[in-house]
């Protein structure tokens, strides 16, 4: 071996955080279920299907803020008109485009995911149309003067 010998530190992996145990959404009255869980329940999804924690995050990130900020608690109070509202209040807050279509997109994916798991989801929720996000033209350089 010729120069100076390498010392290499073993690298020690993070024990995950242990988390509370995972439960299904328990439908209630007629079908109807927590927000909450159905939210753990889509992220856990998301996660054995691959998608990267990265992806995971944001999804989460986006489904804390809005639970935070509206009155809805139940699958069946996540209406078509409780998205418009919510949107709305996003707008008036003066928060960027994609932002809002960032929210749209979420919840639309939750709902759509929900469906498909036979939830009881709003119809009209399931045909809302993405707000409009302006199209940036990109600045182009070229070589020619």
């Amino acid at each position: 071996m010729r120069g100076r010998p390498r010392i290499v530190s073993p690298v020690r992996t993070p024990t995950p955080v242990a988390e509370p145990r995972l439960e299904p959404a328990v439908p209630e009255r007629e079908g109807d279920v927590s927000l909450d869980a159905l939210v753990r329940e889509w992220l856990l999804e998301l996660k054995v299907m691959g998608r990267s924690p990265r992806t995971i995050d944001w999804y989460a990130q986006k489904m804390r803020s809005y639970l935070a900020a509206s009155k809805a608690t139940r699958l069946s109070e996540l209406t078509a008109f409780e998205l418009k509202r919510f949107l709305g209040e996003l707008r008036d807050r003066g928060l960027a485009p994609n932002t809002i279509h960032g929210f749209f997109e979420t919840l639309k994916a939750l709902a759509s995911w929900a469906q498909r798991e036979h939830y009881p989801v709003d119809a009209d929720l399931l045909r809302l149309r993405a707000p409009k996000v302006p199209e940036k033209e990109m600045e182009t350089y070229s070589t020619r003067n």
